[in-house]
C-alpha cells in the first residue's frame, strides 16, 4: 500500500508491504512539497498515481503525477494553469479519473491508462464544484461529490453517456465514497444530529 507521511516541510508518499507483519515503510517521494491522494494500479502494484505541488510549490495548484515502483521517477501527467488532483484508477484498468479546477470551471477528467494521454472532459459542471471521483468496480458508473450554494450532494453518472443516475442530499463535504463489489450499492457519509452516519444507496 502507499500512504501519506507528514514531514516538517510538506507531505510525502511512502510504501509498506502489507504481506509482511513488521514491514518497514520505504519513501517513494521526497522534497519540500506536498504529495497526496495516492492511487495504486496493477496486479503487482506497478504504478502509483498522486497529486503534488512539486512543480508549483503551491498547495492550491497541484498536478497529477505517475510513478513506477521500479524506478520511482515521477512524471507529471497534467498541464496548464489550475489545480488537478484526486486521481482514482478504474479497477478494470481502462481509465484514471481526476478533478480539474481552472478559472472557468471545475470538472472531472480522465486519462486512458494504457497511454497516459489525451485527457477527456467527462461532464459539464453547471456551476458545481466536483471532486473525489470514484468509478464503480465494473467501470460503468462514476460517483463523485458536487457542491453548489454551500450544499454538498453525491451524484452518480453513467460513465459512457454522463447521464445523471442518482443524487443523494445532505452529504458530508469531506465524505469518502465506496462501492459494493457488484456495483449495486454506493456508500457515503451524511450529516445527522450534529454528527455523521454511513449510508448505502
Amino acid at each position: 500500500r502507499a500512504e501519506v507521511v507528514r514531514t516538517a516541510t510538506g507531505t510525502q508518499l511512502s510504501t509498506l508491504d502489507v504481506t509482511q507483519e513488521n514491514g518497514t515503510p520505504v519513501a517513494l517521494t521526497k522534497g519540500d512539497h506536498h504529495d497526496e491522494w495516492p492511487a495504486l494500479y496493477g496486479a503487482k502494484t506497478e504504478w502509483v498515481f498522486y497529486q503534488s505541488d512539486a512543480d508549483t510549490k503551491n498547495p492550491d495548484k497541484t498536478h497529477v503525477y505517475k510513478m513506477s515502483y521500479k524506478d520511482r521517477t515521477p512524471a507529471k501527467l497534467t498541464s496548464g494553469d489550475g489545480s488537478f488532483g484526486q486521481p482514482c484508477v478504474e479497477m478494470k484498468g481502462r481509465w484514471i479519473y481526476y478533478a480539474a479546477r481552472t478559472a472557468a470551471a471545475t470538472e472531472l477528467m480522465r486519462f486512458q491508462l494504457s497511454s497516459f494521454q489525451d485527457p477527456q472532459k467527462r461532464l459539464s459542471t453547471a456551476g458545481k464544484s466536483l471532486r473525489s471521483p470514484s468509478p464503480s468496480p465494473s467501470g460503468d458508473h462514476i460517483a463523485y461529490l458536487a457542491t453548489a450554494g454551500g450544499k454538498t450532494v453525491l451524484e452518480v453518472i453513467d460513465a459512457k453517456t454522463s447521464k445523471l443516475l442518482f443524487t443523494a442530499q445532505g452529504v458530508v463535504p469531506e465524505s469518502r465514497i465506496c462501492w459494493s463489489p457488484d456495483d449495486s450499492k454506493v456508500g457515503y457519509l451524511v450529516t445527522q444530529d450534529g454528527g455523521a452516519r454511513m449510508v448505502l444507496s
